[in-house]
């Protein structure tokens, strides 16, 4: 086999590269996460030799019940005071329904916020924030590029259906005589 056929072709051999690069920043992560886990394992094992194992702690299940009541009861405040306060529109201007829908929601929001699901969905926001820092985005050209191509694309299969429609028709008016 003679060497050029196993070379990449330039649009691949630009794609091929970044991977490498990628995996390269990869690997890098892992050492050093594994380092970090590494030390964390050396500082538990120090400080279960000097403190005893505590026992997991019980959520706080009654304020978790406590707050999703409290939700429900913020969106019924929404929905009930929005029907009163449109029943008596004359007497009421409307900014105070905006204002109480508003604040019911906004009372709802922390309140789910502060449930143990809550506080989950903030951290996976949290850490979806990071990784999203950690992606590598195309640059403007290559955006541009994809876009024009995509849109060609779009358009030839777009020209090869109506062509399509339009013998498929032919074909039925010729079968059918009308």
């Amino acid at each position: 086999m003679t060497h050029s056929l196993l070379e990449i072709p330039s649009f691949l051999n630009y794609n091929y590269q970044w991977l490498l690069k990628m995996a390269s920043k990869k690997n890098r992560h892992e050492k050093t996460d594994k380092n970090v886990d590494q030390g964390k394992a050396a500082e538990n094992q120090t400080s279960a030799s000097v403190a005893p194992a505590e026992t997991k702690k019980k959520t706080g299940n009654g304020l978790n019940v406590f707050l999703w009541i409290m939700i429900a009861v913020a969106i019924a405040a929404a929905v009930l005071g929005n029907y009163y306060f449109s029943q008596t529109a004359t007497l009421q201007p409307l900014y105070i329904r905006i204002a109480l829908v508003l604040g019911c929601i906004a009372v709802a929001l922390v309140c789910a916020l502060l449930t143990t699901s809550g506080k989950k969905f903030l951290k996976f926001s949290k850490d979806a924030r990071g990784e999203l820092r950690r992606v590598t985005w195309p640059t403007r050209e290559e955006t541009t590029k994809s876009a024009i191509g995509v849109a060609v694309v779009v358009f030839i299969i777009a020209i090869f259906l109506w062509f399509s429609d339009v013998v498929i028709g032919f074909i039925v008016n010729l079968i059918t005589n009308v």
